[in-house]
């Protein structure tokens, strides 16, 4: 029994130490985006959305079981121009090979660039998914 507890301890304490990781990296990316102007941020999105047009859709592995997806979503730090809407959905359903109605929303919580919804597809080519990895990338590098 005293093993048992010591085990479910430690488990808690690990979901704990997760959760702080998650909150503090959300935190930094809040940070970060509150520190830089929008002048910044729009540079960035800009690079970022153009990195993902150059190479980022060429690169996506779509997996099986998307057949019956037939809508998605194209969420950006920033508006999107129409012409770069348009391009950025008739790619990627290039890519998956079918008609894809695909929707766009505003997501200021990206900090810059865009994430990509298709069924269980998720493609982040965010800032604040950068600031997650390069987290991650110390948090492990530190265990």
């Amino acid at each position: 029994m005293i093993k048992e507890a010591e085990k479910a301890r430690k488990m808690l304490i690990l979901d704990m130490e997760k959760k702080i990781r998650e909150k503090a990296i959300e935190e930094a990316a809040e940070l970060i985006k509150n520190s830089l102007s929008d002048e910044i941020r729009l540079i960035i999105h800009n690079h970022l959305v153009g990195e993902f047009m150059k190479s980022g859709i060429d690169n996506l592995k779509i997996p099986l079981g998307l057949e019956g997806v037939s809508e998605a979503t194209i969420k950006s730090a920033f508006p999107l121009e129409d012409d770069t809407f348009d391009t950025l959905a008739s790619r990627l359903k290039e890519k998956m090979g079918k008609d894809i109605d695909f929707t766009r929303k505003e997501d200021s919580s990206l900090v810059s660039g865009l994430l990509v919804n298709i069924g269980s597809v998720v493609v982040d080519a965010s800032l604040k998914w950068i600031i997650k990895e390069k987290a991650r990338q110390l948090v492990n590098e530190n265990k």
